[in-house]
């Protein structure tokens, strides 16, 4: 596996899960959209009207209601049981549109879904945009359905060993990349956007004990399989 070294994080090449396999525990990044999948449960990130279907889900997170996210929502029929995690004014415009469970996020604030033994938990933070705390607020700007700035961290747990970390935030360059580790000590694995396209990062521990991201680059259709160990909470080495 190749690596690049740009602004403190390091670029690899991943070969992935090609589509059509089984990928437990697993990033998948399609037109424009992220699936994660822990163990039975999965969650959709950011869904765009550019990718060709939705798969079965188990919570949408929506952090922004630009026209990519009302093109897709325009094409779905969303099944009872899944929930749609959105800031105030999007979680609004949603049950104006017929959305049966929209749950309101704001800031600060905390929602956790079960499935079985499975359960995740989303917590919203300020993100890198400078307007994120206005976007959740209760005096939104006129453009707050745009915006995309807010941050969510997504904590995994199967119940018993199993663990994962994940956080979801806006446009990121090479710093603010640099920078989740030590921002965000328990996160394992990040997505972020890059001129609206999402980038996976891997928070990776050196033999010094200091923490950097990796991006991982996927192919096409390919899926990031979450090593095992990092899905069982432990940080590799």
């Amino acid at each position: 596996m190749g690596k690049t070294w740009l602004a403190g994080v390091c670029l690899a090449l991943a070969g992935g899960v090609a589509a059509g396999q089984e990928a437990p525990d697993s990033v998948r990044m399609e037109g424009g959209q992220v699936l994660v999948r822990f163990r039975t449960m999965t969650v959709l990130l950011d869904p765009s009207g550019d990718a060709a279907s939705m798969p079965p889900v188990d919570l949408v997170l929506l952090r922004g209601c630009g026209e990519r996210q009302r093109a897709w929502l325009a094409r779905q029929t969303l099944d009872r049981s899944v929930v749609v995690a959105a800031g105030r004014p999007c979680a609004a415009e949603l049950r104006g549109q017929g959305v049966r469970r929209a749950q309101v996020l704001g800031l600060w604030g905390a929602y956790a879904l079960r499935r079985g033994a499975v359960s995740v938990r989303l917590t919203v933070m300020p993100g890198a945009g400078p307007r994120a705390a206005a976007w959740l607020g209760d005096a939104a700007p006129e453009d707050a359905a745009q915006d995309q700035s807010l941050g969510v961290m997504l904590d995994f747990s199967d119940g018993a060993h199993g663990a994962l970390r994940l956080y979801a935030g806006g446009d990121a360059d090479d710093v603010d990349l640099a920078a989740i580790p030590q921002r965000f000590p328990g996160a394992d694995l990040a997505v972020v956007r890059r001129d609206g396209e999402p980038l996976l990062g891997a928070v990776e521990t050196r033999r010094d004990g200091s923490r950097v991201m990796r991006m991982v680059a996927l192919a096409p259709d390919a899926a990031y399989r979450i090593p095992a160990a990092r899905a069982a909470g432990a940080k590799p080495r």
